[in-house]
């Protein structure tokens, strides 16, 4: 009884607790009335710009492809804010990310075909296609080659467990 008494009380305090801090006026620097006010001055600006361009060209020499858009959208916003942003310099970045992203599909691709990942090669086909599609650098026949590569490794492979069957 004395436990449900305590808890009732503790009850009654945490409600009157909100219910006055409802009531209460803030001070004007919790109300958010200076949301916006602060405005950084163009040279801060294009410092934080340069700075993610610095982020940017070291992600795209480093990182994945994730990361490196990731990069690329930063970069672009803050150089937006700047009044900074190029859009051919944007092309140029996407351009490269896409095109070492690329470079990084045909060596997987390579590496699934020999180990006789043929599922995995499919995809990183698929990947090819579309990423190189993207930015205008699709080659269609690499892309039959491709096909032509699994397709063929997909008859070895099967023309093995034949003589493997075969043989017992």
């Amino acid at each position: 009884m004395k436990k449900e008494k305590q808890n009732q009380i503790e009850i009654s305090l945490i409600v009157l607790c909100l219910i006055v801090t409802d009531i209460l006026p803030l001070p004007e620097a919790f109300a958010g009335k200076d949301k916006g006010e602060y405005r950084q001055s163009e040279e801060q600006l294009l410092d934080i710009a340069s700075d993610s361009l610095l982020h940017l060209e070291k992600s795209i020499k480093k990182d994945g492809f994730s990361s490196a858009m990731a990069a690329l959208n930063i970069w672009r916003n803050t150089a937006r804010d700047a009044g900074a942003f190029d859009p051919v310099k944007y092309n140029d970045f996407k351009k490269r990310i896409y095109l070492k992203f690329i470079d990084h599909i045909l060596k997987w691709f390579d590496t699934c075909v020999d180990e006789g990942w043929l599922d995995d090669a499919g995809f990183w086909s698929r990947a090819y296609y579309v990423r190189s599609s993207e930015i205008g650098a699709f080659d269609a026949a690499r892309y039959d080659e491709m096909k032509n590569r699994i397709q063929k490794k997909m008859k070895q492979i099967q023309r093995k467990k034949a003589e493997k069957n075969a043989g017992k």
